[in-house]
């Protein structure tokens, strides 16, 4: 008999994070043009909840010796998942509480906003990474992983709970359904803002 051709997209399971222990956050996270500038904001905004962080939570990020932008600080971590992928550091990002929990996110439904509407983008949309065209999902394959660097890191996404794919799992775009629908909401309201007319010249 032959064998079945491997599945052209993903099947996942949703993240629960008792189990991965917010594995995808080890690194921190690269910001976007304004993200920066966003998150320094919202930690002078509510000091006291963000008591916790370093002085310097947003550092320079570097990349096989070379520097690759601004992102999230990261401190150690001992994670007790077994399965944790041998090639991460075992850090966490800053912003991260002890149960793993995204305190970015916890203050934002604490304020009755989005969930996600003060973190940045990347952590959100992960496993998913923004493509010219979209999102795009973590391959079947991890040695396709765009973030594979041979000998020392053969990939990122596939190797976290939620973007590596499992044959019992569900279709990549219905356990994503909430990113991809957030991602579009947010994509029309930075175009809407773009193409706003300037205000009127005062007279």
């Amino acid at each position: 008999m032959p064998e079945s051709a491997p599945p052209a997209e993903p099947r996942l399971h949703r993240c629960d994070l008792a189990v991965c222990e917010a594995m995808c956050c080890y690194d921190g996270v690269y910001l976007g043009s304004d993200e920066e500038a966003r998150l320094t904001a919202t930690v002078r905004e509510h000091a006291e909840f963000f008591a916790f962080l370093p002085s310097a939570y947003v550092v320079d990020g570097t990349w096989q010796d070379r520097l690759r932008g601004r992102k999230t600080a990261v401190r150690l971590h001992a994670y007790r998942n077994l399965a944790y992928p041998s090639h991460f550091r075992r850090t966490r990002c800053v912003f991260a509480f002890a149960d793993g929990r995204c305190s970015l996110q916890v203050l934002a439904t604490g304020l009755g906003e989005h969930p996600w509407s003060r973190k940045p983008r990347a952590c959100w949309l992960h496993p998913l990474h923004e493509g010219a065209a979209g999102p795009i999902p973590p391959p079947v394959d991890s040695t396709a992983d765009r973030d594979r660097r041979e000998p020392d890191f053969p990939g990122f996404a596939p190797f976290t709970d939620c973007g590596r794919h499992r044959p019992d799992g569900a279709p990549w775009r219905a356990v994503l359904a909430e990113e991809l629908a957030y991602y579009q909401a947010t994509v029309r309201s930075q175009a809407t803002v773009r193409s706003a007319p300037d205000p009127p010249a005062p007279a």
